[in-house]
């Protein structure tokens, strides 16, 4: 018999931490805080859903989320074994949106990472090379500028190799479709943005990754995309992108 979908793990969190799912297979949740994701992450993988190893976590994301490195401090939280503390881990301080990638290696939620669209200036030595967290497990990192990028670094067979034989977390932070002007301030990708950076090519790796894709987390992040509207709008431009190749984003 099949268990009702509120009473798994995923299903729980989405109820109880006021998270929205708009895709079921493979799950996509939405949450406003970044640092939120690790949360589900931790419920799916209670439930079973990345297998018996981390899996490959592909971010899009204008930032890293990596700072702070070391983390010493995970050692206090190796496990996070049950919802309450995995709820207080995501919402403290140490695990706030500048350092939740970091956390996550940590609790062992993911193996490698590969970052898409992180702005230059966001970069700091490390983003390309690797990660030994607390327990000695090392993590490769990679990190573009945009998935052309990847196409042309000596990475490119190492992040297909993992996305073709490890599940994939699939995470994207809304702020990745965003460009900042010379007064620092946000602006949205236009049409010719989203078809410059997402040309046939890259849809392709897309969907590669959905395909392989065991949970979706997106994190709306309005303080950093420049308000709701643009939000709002950069969202209606990932469903436009994205419909050729997967239709899980339909419902933001």
């Amino acid at each position: 018999m099949t268990k009702p979908d509120a009473l798994t793990p995923l299903g729980a969190l989405c109820r109880y931490a006021g998270f929205e799912r708009i895709h079921r297979d493979p799950p996509v949740v939405v949450t406003m805080d970044h640092r939120a994701v690790l949360v589900a992450a931790w419920a799916a993988r209670r439930q079973g859903l990345f297998g018996a190893e981390p899996p490959l976590l592909v971010r899009f994301d204008a930032h890293p989320d990596m700072g702070e490195r070391p983390r010493p401090w995970a050692w206090e939280h190796a496990r996070m074994t049950d919802l309450d503390s995995a709820l207080a881990i995501a919402n403290g301080q140490r695990s706030d949106d500048g350092g939740w990638a970091i956390s996550a290696m940590q609790f062992g939620l993911c193996r490698d990472v590969a970052t898409f669209f992180v702005h230059d200036y966001h970069r700091f030595p490390g983003d390309d090379g690797a990660y030994d967290d607390h327990l000695g497990t090392e993590h490769h990192l990679y990190t573009f500028g945009g998935i052309r990028e990847m196409r042309n670094s000596r990475a490119a067979d190492a992040v297909a190799g993992a996305i073709a034989t490890r599940p994939v977390w699939f995470d994207i932070d809304l702020d990745f479709a965003t460009r900042r002007g010379e007064d620092d301030s946000v602006r949205i990708w236009s049409e010719e943005d989203w078809a410059l950076e997402f040309d046939d090519d890259a849809l392709a790796f897309v969907a590669q990754v959905a395909e392989r894709a065991a949970l979706v987390t997106v994190a709306t992040e309005p303080w950093f995309c420049g308000g709701l509207g643009a939000c709002g709008a950069i969202a209606e431009g990932l469903k436009a992108a994205m419909a050729p190749v997967t239709r899980m984003f339909e419902g933001l």
